[in-house]
């Protein structure tokens, strides 16, 4: 597998749909991982909150990790809207800040995870005014051996987006003892770092990437 310290120019991150402790996503970040996406809502039951997920949240912070997390809507019973209502009451109630939720299509900025093809199939390839960030995903399959390269030398434009904010290069991979998937977004040098300790400070989730 590509490791962290492979590529200069990027950071590397995880995304979990369930619960890692403290000493676990410590691990993650010894192993040179800047940053966290987690499942805060899941499709289950017609929607409902991945209490799971938010309790991450909390161990995420405490190993010094910048967090993002994402909403994974159910396309049956509740509302878009309600459904990401729930989503950010349930973390909020936590106390933790969201400043950026991130919403899987397979004052709170969005950003969007899919990829070219799913794009293209489910909204014809919709186009929005609304300044949307995106996490889009090229994987070969499972495993180390389905990674695709870490950098965003293959992304396409489509949509909105000329340029991607983050990657998922891998899936279903064993890290410290979880099973994750793994990610990159550019990195920003010292001033990003200030600004993410001061963020991790402030219980923020969101802004990271």
């Amino acid at each position: 597998p590509q490791n962290p310290s492979d590529k200069s120019a990027y950071n590397f991150a995880i995304d979990i749909a369930g619960y890692a402790s403290v000493s676990t996503l410590q691990c993650v970040y010894q192993q040179g991982y800047e940053a966290i996406f987690v499942q805060v809502y899941s499709p289950y039951n017609g929607g409902s909150p991945n209490l799971n997920g938010i309790q991450t949240i909390a161990s995420a912070i405490s190993a010094n990790l910048g967090t993002e997390i994402y909403v994974t809507p159910s396309t049956s019973g509740k509302s878009g809207s309600q459904q990401f209502s729930d989503a950010i009451n349930a973390v909020k109630v936590q106390g933790i800040n969201v400043r950026t939720i991130w919403l899987q299509v397979n004052g709170i900025s969005v950003g969007i995870y899919t990829n070219y093809n799913d794009w293209q199939q489910i909204t014809g390839n919709y186009v929005d005014s609304y300044p949307l960030k995106l996490w889009y995903y090229n994987v070969y399959s499972n495993g180390p051996n389905g990674e695709s390269p870490a950098n965003f030398d293959d992304f396409r434009p489509f949509g909105q987006w000329s340029q991607p904010n983050a990657k998922q290069f891998a899936q279903n991979e064993a890290l410290c003892g979880i099973t994750v998937n793994r990610n990159v977004y550019p990195s920003n040098g010292k001033k990003a770092s200030n600004n993410k300790s001061a963020a991790i400070k402030g219980n923020n989730v969101g802004g990271f990437v």
